[in-house]
Formats: C-alpha cells, sequence, structure tokens
C-alpha cells in the first residue's frame, strides 16, 4: 500500500508544481507583453555608444554660441549665425560682468590634460542623462534647459541626481570651446553625452528626453508636486504660466497663483517654477529643478502597482531615449528596488571651484574640472 501512495503522491506534487510553474510563466509572459507594449510607445532611437572622439580645435569651426532670452527660443534670421544658432546678445540669468568682453581665456591651457584621467566605467553603476528641452526633436538645435546625470548606483543602493549647470565652459568634442547647453544644440543627445563623458570622466551609458510639454502631463500624472513659493519667485512662475497658456490657447490667467506660499502645483505651474532663472541665476533653477525631481521620487515610492502602471502609461510615450527595450524593461522590473534605495542630490560645479568669466560676449562659469571630477566621481562611484 504504502508504495503504491508513494507514486501517487510524488505525481501530485509533480503536476502541482506543473500548474504553478504555468502560471508564473503565463504571468510574466502577460507582464511581459505590457511593458512591451507601452515601451514600444516611447521614441527610441539608436545612438550609437562606441564613440570615437576629435578633440581637434579646428580653426575653421564656427563658434557656437545659444540665445539665453528666458521664454522660448524664437529668433528672427537676422539674430542667428550661418548654422541657424541663435546670437547671444543677452544673458539675463548670468551675473553681469559689465562690458568686459575682453576677458578670453586660453582655455586649453586652463583646461591642462585631462585626457589622461581614465573615463570611469562600473558594471553597478548605471548613468543616465535626463534632457529637459524646448524641442520634442531629440537632434534638433534646441536648447538643454535642464541637464541631469541620474545615477544608479547597485552595489551602494543609491540614486545620485547630479545638475550639470549650463552655463560651464568647457572643450565641445571636436568643436570650439563654450558653454555646456550649447553642445545640444550643436550636436543633439549624442554630442551633449560625449561632452560630458569627455570633460568629467565618466561614462554616460543612456540618456532620456523630454520636452516642456511632456514634462507638463508627467507632473500632473503623478498628482502634482508641493513647493514654497516665495514673493519674488511669484511673478516670475505666473509669467511663465501666461507664456504657456498662450502657447496651450488657454485663458491667460488660467492656473496663476494669487500669493506667495506652500502650493500643490500642477504640471504647468511646476514646469514654471522649474524656468524661473531670474532669481539666484542657474544655481538656484537647478535647486528648484532637483526639489522638484526628489517629490517625484517619493510620490513613485507611495504609489501602488496600479497607478504606477497608470503613470508610466501616460509618460512613456513623451519620452525620447536611446535605451534598448531590454534595458527598458530590466529598469521597470527593478523600479521598486530602486524605490527602496537613498537618494542624493549634488551639484556641478561644486561650490569653490569656479569664477565668473564673460567670453565672446557669453557670462560663463569657468571651473576647476580637477575638483569636479573628484566631486562627481566620489558621489556617483562613491570612491575615496
Amino acid at each position: 500500500m504504502n508504495s503504491i501512495r508513494k507514486p501517487k503522491a510524488k505525481k501530485v506534487i509533480l503536476v502541482s508544481m506543473g500548474i504553478v510553474l504555468a502560471v508564473v510563466v503565463s504571468i510574466v509572459s502577460i507582464v511581459y507583453i505590457i511593458l512591451r507594449h507601452y515601451i514600444r510607445k516611447m521614441n527610441l532611437v539608436d545612438v550609437d555608444r562606441n564613440r570615437e572622439y576629435d578633440y581637434a580645435y579646428a580653426e575653421d569651426i564656427q563658434e557656437y554660441i545659444i540665445d539665453d532670452t528666458d521664454d522660448g527660443f524664437a529668433v528672427t534670421d537676422a539674430d542667428t549665425d550661418e548654422d541657424g544658432l541663435a546670437t547671444d546678445h543677452s544673458n539675463t540669468d548670468n551675473i553681469s560682468m559689465g562690458n568686459d568682453d575682453t576677458d578670453f581665456i586660453n582655455f586649453p591651457d586652463y583646461y591642462k590634460d585631462i585626457s589622461n584621467i581614465p573615463i570611469i566605467d562600473d558594471k553597478n553603476v548605471f548613468n543616465i542623462l535626463l534632457i529637459g528641452s524646448d524641442t520634442r526633436d531629440p537632434d534638433a538645435r534646441g536648447r538643454s534647459d535642464a541637464m541631469m546625470l541620474l545615477s544608479i548606483n547597485k552595489k551602494k543602493k543609491s540614486i545620485i541626481l547630479t545638475s550639470l549647470l549650463r552655463d560651464i565652459y568647457l572643450n565641445i568634442p571636436g568643436k570650439k570651446s563654450n558653454r555646456l547647453n550649447a553642445a545640444y544644440a550643436i550636436g543633439g543627445a549624442k554630442l551633449l553625452m560625449e561632452t560630458i563623458e569627455y570633460n568629467f570622466r565618466i561614462k554616460v551609458d543612456n540618456y532620456v528626453s523630454v520636452d516642456f510639454f511632456a514634462f507638463l502631463e508627467i507632473i500632473d500624472a503623478i498628482g502634482g508636486v508641493t513647493v514654497e513659493v516665495t514673493e519674488k519667485e511669484l511673478p516670475l512662475l505666473n509669467k511663465h504660466i501666461r507664456s504657456m497658456n498662450l502657447k496651450l490657447n488657454e485663458e491667460a490667467d488660467k492656473d496663476v497663483l494669487s500669493a506667495p506660499g506652500k502650493h500643490l502645483l500642477n504640471g504647468k505651474q511646476t514646469l514654471g517654477y522649474c524656468r524661473i532663472r531670474y532669481i539666484g541665476t542657474d544655481f538656484a533653477r537647478t535647486a528648484r529643478q532637483r526639489k522638484v525631481m526628489e517629490q517625484i521620487f517619493e510620490k513613485m515610492k507611495k504609489a501602488g502597482l496600479l497607478n504606477i502602471i497608470d503613470i508610466l502609461n501616460t509618460v512613456l510615450p513623451k519620452v525620447t531615449t536611446n535605451l534598448k527595450e531590454r534595458e527598458i524593461i530590466s529598469h521597470i522590473i527593478n523600479l521598486p528596488d530602486y524605490l527602496r534605495y537613498e537618494f542624493i542630490q549634488c551639484r556641478i560645479p561644486i561650490d569653490g571651484s569656479y569664477e565668473n568669466k564673460r567670453i565672446r560676449g557669453m557670462d560663463v562659469l569657468v571651473i576647476d574640472f580637477d575638483k569636479n571630477i573628484k566631486e562627481i566621481s566620489q558621489k556617483i562611484y562613491m570612491t575615496e
């Protein structure tokens, strides 16, 4: 009797295990199909990551200068150079250096030689460049209004968000020296990745880009963010809101704030808040951007699975990226783990490592690259 029961028991166990395995496979397959459905809504582009640099300073290359007017990128033909980029008539968001346009730095001498510093590439760290632009085309010559490096350090279980100030004066590979945000206007996301990788000696794995109005919808999808709006920020925030209302064909005063204080901002208001740059120059503006990004991170932590799926359904179609489909699926699967990571903020340049200069009519930040390369490597890779 016992010998008969044992095979039957084994058979029952094997059948049960087979049913459980089939259910698991079915669930995984359904989730995979759903993820692929959403991912295929994204604008996936192919940017070659096996890049080779051309660091030569060619004398015949046109000097590229970006317009910094506060609302949009529209300029007349008379305001552009032969490459279609706007001439920098004003630098309203930078520290004024008077009329001293002769302070031209022999950049290669100041820069010294950092090419001997190895580019850090760690399998436990994944660096994604986040680009907020005023254009829907990742290779169009618009401005990269926000540039942040999102670093996922799996070994240290940390997410590090690093703002890169757009006025940093540096070497753009294959071009003449210029501000960091000129790289995007000249060569799109690919050249911006190359520029950051070369100047700060860290591997930039991929990029994710959203335009202004995609950002607006992303904030609405998570239910807005709460910030303290100061009395000085209020009129500038409302100015941006009215400008967006005009572009969206909405009533002029829709969504404007009536008073300073703590507010739950919708997408339009949050975008206006992040674009303020008359107060505290770009240092304060990038701090606002990081504050908003931290709230997005915290909201995602508290969102349930169904809410996360709903958010992804809204967000993913608004994104342009060179991440591969399998990489995106991997990051989405790991999202619950990422949301438990420590969130760390920083910015480049760090305090005490830069000077305000005026070069070729541009107000720029001339930085100590040695100090900033050490800082960014310590923050992201947590080296000693």
